[in-house]
């Protein structure tokens, strides 16, 4: 038996807990949908958001089209600049995905 064999006799070939995958490209888009709303609630240009974190419009724009998601310190200072909790943001994923 060689040791590829063995090393796929310890994995279980079905496994019922096993989450999926989920692209990141629908995470950015929900967080970048979820942040351009709370902007414009707010009245905020990105221009605003951007210059309030020390970004560039353009980043503010990327993330709002769901094209770059945004680490943890990133999304912590959109939200901070917008005037909203992360949360705000992490529960609308979470609910958004486990509909």
């Amino acid at each position: 038996m060689s040791s590829k064999e063995e090393r796929n006799d310890r994995v279980p070939s079905v496994c019922s807990d096993v989450v999926p995958v989920i692209p990141r490209s629908m995470y950015a888009e929900i967080v970048g949908t979820e942040l351009t709303y709370h902007r414009r609630l707010r009245k905020l240009t990105q221009t605003e958001v951007a210059a309030k974190i020390n970004v560039s419009p353009s980043t503010v724009s990327s993330i709002e089209r769901g094209r770059m998601l945004p680490g943890i310190p990133m999304l912590f200072h959109l939200c901070a600049a917008i005037g909203i909790s992360p949360t705000t943001v992490i529960s609308v994923v979470d609910e958004t995905l486990n509909q």
